[in-house]
C-alpha cells in the first residue's frame, strides 16, 4: 500500500543509522560482528514494539504518525543494549503499578462520595481529588523508583498511545494538569480505567451538587408557601 511506502523508508532509515553508528563504535569485534549484534538488538527492539497496542487501538489519529515514527526512531538511538530494553519494561511496569494504584484511590474516592453526607467531610474529598488524580510531583523521582528520565519512556508513551492532552516531558504534573499526563508508559487498559475511575468521580460529584441545589430550591418553596 501507498501509505506503507514512508514506513518502510523510515525503517530502512533507521537501520543503515544503526548499522553505521555500531560499525563506527569503538566496542570490541569486527566490523561484521558489530554489525550482526545490532542487526540481534534491533530485532529484539522490534519485537517489544510489535507486542504494545498499536496507534490505532490506542486512539491515536493517523495525522500522529510523523512523530510516532520519530518516536520509535528515538528508541532505536536510545536502547543501546538489551540492559536498556529491560531498564525500559521495569519503568513500564512501575507507571502500570503507578495508574492501579491510582485506580483504588480514585474508587475509594467514589464509595467515600456515596456514604458520606456532610457537607465538611465531602469539601476536605474535593480538595484532595485534585492530588489524587493528577499524582504527586517528583513522586517517580523518591529513592528506590525508578525514574523517567529516557527519551525512549517518551517514545514508548507515545507508541503506546497516550490519550489526548497529556504531555510529554516524562515529569510527574502538579495540579492542574490533565489526569493521564503522569502516566506515559502505563498499560493502555489501566490508562483506559484510570479514566473511567476519573470520570465516576466527576458524575458523582455532580449528583452532589444538583441534589444540593434541588433540596435548596425546594427548601425556598417550602419557605415561601
Amino acid at each position: 500500500p501507498a501509505d506503507a511506502i514512508p514506513l518502510w523508508k523510515k525503517a530502512l532509515q533507521i537501520m543503515e543509522a544503526g548499522v553505521r553508528s555500531a560499525i563506527a563504535s569503538q566496542k570490541a569485534g569486527t566490523r561484521k560482528e558489530k554489525c550482526q549484534a545490532y542487526c540481534r538488538l534491533s530485532s529484539t527492539i522490534s519485537n517489544f514494539l510489535l507486542g504494545l497496542p498499536s496507534a490505532a487501538e490506542s486512539g491515536v489519529f493517523s495525522s500522529a504518525r510523523d512523530a510516532i515514527l520519530l518516536d520509535i526512531e528515538n528508541i532505536y538511538q536510545t536502547i543501546q543494549n538489551e540492559v536498556h530494553l529491560r531498564g525500559l519494561e521495569r519503568q513500564m511496569d512501575f507507571m502500570t503499578l503507578c495508574g492501579i494504584a491510582r485506580c483504588v484511590s480514585l474508587s475509594c474516592i467514589s464509595m467515600l462520595l456515596s456514604e458520606i453526607q456532610t457537607v465538611a467531610a465531602i469539601e476536605a474529598i474535593a480538595v484532595s481529588f485534585p492530588r489524587v488524580s493528577n499524582g504527586e510531583k517528583g513522586a517517580t523521582e523518591k529513592k528506590g523508583t525508578p525514574r523517567q528520565n529516557s527519551s525512549a519512556l517518551a517514545g514508548v508513551s507515545a507508541t503506546l498511545g497516550t490519550k489526548p492532552n497529556t504531555h510529554a516531558a516524562g515529569f510527574m504534573p502538579g495540579i492542574g494538569t490533565h489526569y493521564l499526563t503522569s502516566l506515559h508508559g502505563c498499560s493502555s487498559d489501566v490508562q483506559d480505567l484510570v479514566s473511567v475511575c476519573v470520570q465516576d468521580v466527576y458524575t458523582t460529584f455532580g449528583n452532589i451538587l444538583h441534589n444540593k441545589v434541588v433540596s435548596s430550591k425546594d427548601a425556598e418553596l417550602g419557605t415561601s408557601t
